[in-house]
């Protein structure tokens, strides 16, 4: 059901300075219950009134009026500046939407995958109890101001492979195209559980290591969230990746990229109607960019680029689409050659441990030791860390050529000079960690 978009936007239109309307639309269907999908609309209202910015959300139920109403209410209370939401983008003039999701033959696209899965895991990972959960969800978003309407959609497959019981083992696959072949997954298990027949405890004091693909994502998220991210730096400066300067190795270049095809991020346009493209936030080393949205751009006096998203039912914030790495040169087991003794790091989970500003710091839930340049047993969870700029920067030591999708990030695995590994102290809570922002 479409609300009356246009009668919102003319009447806010013609009592504050700018408005912006969002109509979102999700679809959520889960593959052991395919016919029964969950579906979630609303729409929401950004003003400008008199320089001050308001938001409201609500049903699609609700009326014009009292959308308007909460609105200029929320903005006559509020300290942040409004921008004006309609500022360089495209006039279109007319509704451009696309042809409508049928969910159907994603539907059998992704059930095939999962029994191809089904078929072939006793085989490759044997001895193991494993289940698996996966679904799709289609987003929709009309995004309308005065230069006219905008609107995109996406669907995004998940797959979550586990073990039932015993020690954790998992694969994840979050993407916006499925592969017909799930060799990667397979092959992840397969190496994963062929070095946990023995688990013993984890070495002490700093180690080599060798960071797999997932690992690299949860070291470029928590990268991007303390150095690049305007709302965690604007009130202290300090934090902020020195733009312009060399800063990592020079091997590194960083992107935001949201139109990558796989991408579970990628659409035709940002959270504010802006554009997508490839933005490079490091590149070879240097400094090229910091995420903003447009009211962090203004406030840093840069220009924005397409790096502003939407949490559901929530204003625009800064935040990336897809973040990459870009690949090197070596394998996998080279990496592990180049340490020679060590250990790999492979599911790193954020957590409340205290950390100095521009430390790493996670709790190794899987990960293994690795001698004469091989994986030898599994290790006991226990506490990560390390300087960010040393483990990019003058620490790193090679990386892959092979890149897969982990929540919003596509990364390949890295290694690096040393992390100190500790004893996991008690009463560290290990914290929940989802793959981002709704569009």
């Amino acid at each position: 059901m479409k609300p009356p978009i246009g009668k919102l936007i003319g009447t806010a239109l013609r009592r504050c300075r700018d408005a912006e309307v969002v109509w979102e639309e999700r679809t959520e269907i889960d593959l052991a219950e395919p016919d029964h999908r969950r579906q979630s609309a609303g729409w929401g209202l950004r003003v400008n009134q008199e320089g001050r910015s308001g938001w409201t959300w609500a049903a699609l139920e609700d009326t014009p009026e009292n959308l308007l109403d909460r609105a200029v209410h929320d903005a006559k209370n509020s300290e942040r500046d409004a921008v004006l939401f309609s500022h360089g983008l495209p006039f279109t003039g007319q509704t451009m939407s696309p042809d409508t999701i049928e969910p159907g033959p994603h539907v059998v696209r992704l059930s095939r995958l999962v029994d191809r899965l089904r078929f072939l895991l006793p085989s490759i990972v044997p001895r193991r109890t494993l289940a698996i959960r996966s679904g799709l969800l289609i987003q929709k978003m009309c995004l309308v101001t005065r230069a006219g309407e905008q609107y995109g959609q996406r669907v995004v497959y998940t797959v979550n492979v586990y073990a039932t019981e015993g020690l954790p083992l998992t694969a994840q696959l979050v993407a916006s195209r499925l592969r017909e072949s799930p060799a990667d997954i397979l092959m992840s298990l397969a190496w994963r559980s062929a070095h946990s027949e023995e688990v013993r405890s984890a070495p002490e004091g700093v180690q080599a290591s060798v960071l797999t693909e997932d690992a690299t994502g949860a070291l470029l998220r928590d990268m991007v969230r303390e150095h690049f991210d305007a709302s965690h730096f604007l009130e202290d400066p300090e934090r902020a990746a020195p733009w312009g300067e060399s800063w990592l190795h020079e091997t590194v270049t960083i992107k935001d990229d949201g139109t990558l095809p796989s991408g579970p991020g990628s659409g035709p346009f940002d959270g504010e109607g802006v554009k997508k493209r490839p933005v490079s936030l490091v590149q070879d080393g240097v400094v090229h960019h910091h995420i903003a949205d447009r009211y962090h751009a203004k406030k840093l006096g840069v220009d924005t680029a397409g790096l502003g998203v939407r949490d559901w039912g929530c204003p625009p914030r800064p935040g990336y689409s897809n973040l990459t790495l870009d690949p090197g040169q070596n394998t996998m087991g080279e990496l592990a050659r180049k340490i020679g003794n060590g250990v790999i790091l492979d599911a790193l989970a954020p957590c409340d441990a205290p950390r100095e500003p521009g430390e790493f710091c996670r709790v190794a839930q899987v990960a293994f030791r690795v001698q004469n340049g091989r994986p030898t047993h599994r290790l006991e969870p226990f506490l990560v860390r390390g300087k960010l700029t040393d483990i990019l920067g003058k620490g790193l030591l090679g990386i892959g050529s092979e890149r897969s999708w982990n929540l919003r990030c596509f990364t390949p695995p890295i290694a690096t000079a040393g992390m100190a590994c500790e004893p996991l102290p008690n009463g560290v809570k290990v914290l929940e960690e989802r793959s981002g922002s709704w569009w």
